[in-house]
């Protein structure tokens, strides 16, 4: 290449080389004040990038392009002029000019590339009004103060992102459309006129915690996150249809108390509206939410839109046929609320650690997910629908306070963890449950149960330390297989839980009766294809009035060496055959018998 060396000596200026060829500067060898040669029309990529003893920089008119990086990381320098003529700035011309303060930008620019002023410091632009092309996060993380947007400028993704000195924002033009995360963390932005807004992008205004405004217009249709994490106190949305479909629109927004919704009629099929998801999550100071005009349209509330809220009354729309996982999580001011008759599906965790004192299920209800009402430590009454009712895994787990379950005779299966830790639970009618599931009883408050013909699995843990457990009557069940510390250690201070058992037990796995009180105990094989299995610690330190094995050719008999270890005898019948394979078991015994017998 053709490469022209040259040398000014103009007055009070050192002297400067530049490295030219066809009207590109490539190099440049300066300090201070630049004065950049006429007939320029290319400022070529990295000339002054890193230059931090460059000040100033006069730029020739008929410069055309600033290239990528031309000015990267110049950090000393604190002006320069755009010359009318210049039509692009590419990619970081000016990334990290933290002592840049003021830039004018040419009102004939048809090209301002991503990160052009990203981090530099300048504090007020002159913007132009009808560029090409207008790159991402052009003045993100900038010093900005005031930006005036003119009419058809074409805002950008994160275009604004972080200006943290940025404090007010003024639209010359309507229709304007905000791009994602445009105006993300602007912490100090204050003023923004929402009615020259028609759309706004996820995460528009994320995160700006000085932005306060009363109302979201009608017109206007955001994004996810639009406001989320915003200084908003007051909210009234003119029209559901601006935010429905999306998520987190006022997430997070920490000084929020109070929120209206209208629910306007136009363009909303009918049973599609949507209470959106994570619509106030972590509102902590939102008190009260109330939706005025066409209610009945709604049908659904989504996922967590209301959890981590302050929320002491909420009336849920009467059509309201779901109510989204967590949507009410952690909501431990709300002490009431009435579900609607319509309501079909509960999803997982809906009022996990709500503050609600009873709650009344609906007929309606067909569907219940796991831990519903998990942790609601105030929950004293429980009104389940009055029909056939699947209680599902952990619905009622450590609700501590509960002592009445109403209906409870029409549950048909309870799942694991259903009543787990519901200490102030001292009855419950299990007179249908047919299937009870692990640890769906443990550690409660039941001082006694019965189960009825219908009840066929006991699953593992089912009643583990229930320590006010006196009488549990399974004589009535239809239970093969005893499961795995179903009783374990049930009773306190000494004082056994008594189990009454089916007249035929054959099948009893580790530690399920440990520490009870037992007066009879059939084992027996009566039927060819059943074999006793007694497994390990089965009836460890239990009190067995009468023990019988019941001779049988055609079954097989497996007892552990532990199965009675250290349980107390009073009688027990045998044959001898069984006496003398397990001799080894009963070495492990406590017995009245055995003394007789000497």
């Amino acid at each position: 290449m053709k490469v022209n060396i040259i040398k000014t000596g103009v007055e009070n200026i050192k002297e400067e080389v530049f490295v030219t060829d066809n009207n590109v500067l490539y190099e440049c060898n300066a300090t201070g004040t630049v004065i950049v040669p006429k007939g320029i029309t290319i400022i070529g990529s990295n000339v002054f990038a890193n230059k931090s003893n460059v000040t100033k920089v006069v730029l020739p008119e008929g410069l055309k392009t600033i290239e990528t990086n031309a000015f990267f990381e110049c950090a000393g320098l604190k002006e320069i002029n755009i010359p009318e003529s210049v039509e692009i700035i590419e990619a970081q011309a000016f990334f990290g000019c933290k002592m840049l303060k003021k830039i004018h930008l040419p009102k004939n620019l048809k090209r301002l590339d991503v990160d052009a002023f990203t981090y530099s410091g300048i504090e007020s632009v002159d913007l132009p009004e009808h560029p090409d092309y207008i790159g991402s996060e052009v003045f993100a993380n900038s010093r900005l103060h005031h930006i005036t947007i003119p009419a058809n400028f074409p805002l950008t993704v994160a275009m604004f992102d972080e200006c943290k000195n940025l404090e007010t924002v003024t639209f010359k033009g309507t229709g304007v459309k905000v791009p994602g995360i445009c105006f993300k963390l602007c912490e100090n932005l204050k003023n923004i006129d929402l009615r020259s807004i028609k759309t706004i992008g996820k995460g528009g205004f994320f995160g700006c915690k000085s932005l306060d405004f009363d109302v979201l217009p009608k017109d206007i249709r955001v994004n996810d996150s639009a406001f989320s994490g915003c200084g908003i106190k007051h909210i009234t949305v003119e029209n559901l249809n601006s935010i429905e479909g999306t998520e987190k629109v006022f997430a997070g927004c920490h000084q929020l108390t109070e929120a209206v919704i209208d629910v306007r009629g136009a363009n909303i099929p009918q049973d599609v509206k949507e209470i959106p998801e994570e619509l106030f999550s972590h509102c902590n100071c939102l008190e009260k939410v109330l939706f005025t005009g066409m209610t009945g349209k709604i049908t659904s509330i989504g996922y967590s839109a209301f959890e981590y809220t302050a929320l002491k009354e909420f009336e849920i729309p009467e059509n309201v046929k779901k109510i989204g996982k967590m949507a009410f999580f952690k909501t431990e001011q709300l002490t009431e609320i009435t579900l609607p008759k319509k309501l079909k599906t509960i999803y997982r965790q809906a009022f996990f650690e709500s503050g609600l004192k009873s709650i009344t299920l609906p007929d309606s209800v067909e569907f219940a997910e796991t831990e519903c009402f998990r942790d609601c430590c105030n929950l004293e009454e429980v009104t389940l629908p009055a029909k056939e009712f699947v209680v599902p895994d952990g619905m009622f787990m450590s609700c501590e306070a509960l002592k009445k379950v109403n209906n409870a005779d029409k549950i048909v299966q309870l799942g694991k963890y259903a009543f787990y830790g519901t200490d102030s639970l001292k009855q419950i009618d299990l007179s249908s449950a047919a299937d009870i599931g692990g640890n769906a009883f443990e550690c409660s408050g039941l001082t006694s149960v019965k189960l009825s013909k219908c009840c066929k699995i006991l699953d593992s843990n089912a009643f583990y330390k229930c320590k006010n457990l006196k009488l549990a009557d399974l004589s009535e069940s239809s239970i093969e297989y005893f499961a795995p510390y179903i009783f374990y250690r049930c009773g306190e201070n000494k004082l056994m839980t008594e189990v009454i058992l089916p007249d035929k037990v054959w099948n009893v796995d580790e530690c399920a009766f440990v520490e009870c009180y037992i007066k009879n105990l059939n084992v027996t094989a009566d039927v060819s294809w059943k074999n006793v299995m007694i497994s390990e610690n089965a009836f460890t330190d239990a009190n067995i009035d009468m023990l019988t094995f019941v001779d049988n050719p055609d079954g097989h008999v497996y007892l552990n060496e532990s199965a009675f270890k250290n349980a107390f005898i009073g009688e027990l019948t045998i044959p001898d055959y069984l006496y003398d394979k397990y001799k080894n078991v009963w070495d492990n015994v406590r017995s009245a018998w055995d003394d007789a017998n000497k």
